[in-house]
């Protein structure tokens, strides 16, 4: 039983992933770009690279002041990033004008090769982690979920790395002619740095897991919050219509036994004794009132209520820990001069100011709101819809 509980919620968080990465890819091959310090996007300060030493190679740029010629490796090595050029529409446009809408899904390959995967791993972790913590230390507390949040994280984050990195780098390469594949970008990342270079940026993953542990602990809590209300307004809901029947029982009329009343209440409410199981696979039973079977039960509105909570949770969550994404990007470029997450972070800060820091937050915001609600509403219906009945 307990392993058709696993491979249920490995099913679940996979469909959940590749459902809303597919959905959202456009906006976030955008955000990427704008992380990036090397993108179309981006104004490069290129009079601080030519201050600089020289190299042998002469290329041309185009900049506001028209064509420039330039020291290449200078500007590769040395060019400070400056403030973003387009908004998001903007960019969506130039993306499908330079390299055609295939350009807006850059990326979506191993996207859909590891969201798979990386859901399922991450789910899967997540349910195994609280369901053994559980059984250890007081159910269901925040510190249940946030240990699990840390495991299911890092066990994600670690096996699919190398996906994420050929990812990112398609997602940058903006060549019309001559694109970069997936297996000339996995040749040339292992001919540059060997298995190693695969695992570069997976130090801000790690730094990113903080995102995901706040995300779940508040997610947990709001739908904690959520099903503790729907009981108590169900259970309400039983108490008046129970109050109501037995006030139709004349008071001359004591021979109206506890059966009679019972089959009163039965006929008001055929389902008072289903049993409503959740999602932890726990049974409650308080008087087990329900008005159809547990199944019949989760309506729309809780899919509803669960995509508002994946939703707020998330954006908080994205908000407190961004500059993590902008890091792991920065350290995922081509020929980039980025080394270590705090390198990474004290660099962009220092060249680029805080803003440099939340460079896409706005595009990640206007892609993970609905991709997060997916996911969770997606996750949440493909449990219920396999879970089976206890």
């Amino acid at each position: 039983m307990e392993s058709s509980k696993n491979v249920i919620h490995l099913i679940a968080g996979g469909t959940a992933g590749t459902t809303g990465a597919v959905l959202t890819c456009p906006l976030e091959v955008v955000k990427t770009r704008l992380q990036s310090s090397v993108s179309s996007f981006v104004q490069v300060n290129v009079h601080a690279a030519l201050r600089l030493l020289p190299s042998q190679q002469v290329v041309t740029l185009s900049t506001h002041s028209g064509p420039l010629s330039v020291e290449a490796e200078s500007v590769l090595t040395h060019a400070k990033p400056g403030q973003p050029t387009h908004g998001l529409i903007r960019c969506l446009r130039h993306i499908i004008k330079t390299e055609g809408i295939r350009g807006l899904f850059k990326g979506l390959g191993p996207t859909l090769v590891g969201v798979a995967p990386s859901r399922a791993i991450y789910f899967g972790a997540y349910a195994n982690s609280k369901q053994m913590l559980n059984g250890v230390i007081t159910p269901e507390t925040h510190f249940v979920h946030l240990c699990s949040a840390i495991a299911a994280g890092v066990s994600a984050a670690t096996c699919t790395n190398p996906i994420w990195f050929v990812k990112t780098r398609l997602q940058l390469d903006q060549k019309i002619e001559g694109k970069l594949t997936c297996r000339e970008c996995v040749r040339r990342i292992y001919r540059e740095n060997g298995l190693r270079g695969f695992y570069k940026g997976i130090s801000a993953s790690y730094f990113g897991v903080s995102e995901t542990v706040i995300h779940l602990v508040i997610y947990e809590t709001i739908k904690s919050y959520l099903q503790q209300y729907k009981h108590s307004a169900t259970q309400a809901s039983h108490d008046r219509l129970s109050a109501g029947a037995s006030s139709f029982s004349p008071s001359s009329s004591p021979q109206l036994s506890s059966s009679s009343s019972s089959a009163t209440n039965s006929a008001v409410s055929p389902h008072v004794h289903a049993k409503t199981t959740d999602k932890s696979g726990g049974e409650s039973d308080s008087s087990s009132f329900t008005l159809a079977s547990a199944k019949d039960a989760f309506l729309a509105s809780d899919y509803l209520k669960f995509m508002l909570a994946g939703a707020c949770s998330k954006t908080f969550a994205t908000c407190l820990c961004y500059p993590h994404e902008v890091a792991r990007t920065r350290l995922r470029e081509e020929g980039s001069r980025y080394n270590s997450f705090f390198q990474t972070l004290y660099l962009v800060f220092k060249e680029e100011g805080r803003a440099g820091l939340y460079r896409g937050l706005s595009t990640q915001l206007i892609r993970q709101i609905p991709n997060t609600a997916i996911v969770m509403a997606t996750y949440e219906a493909v449990v219920h819809l396999l879970m089976p009945d206890e």
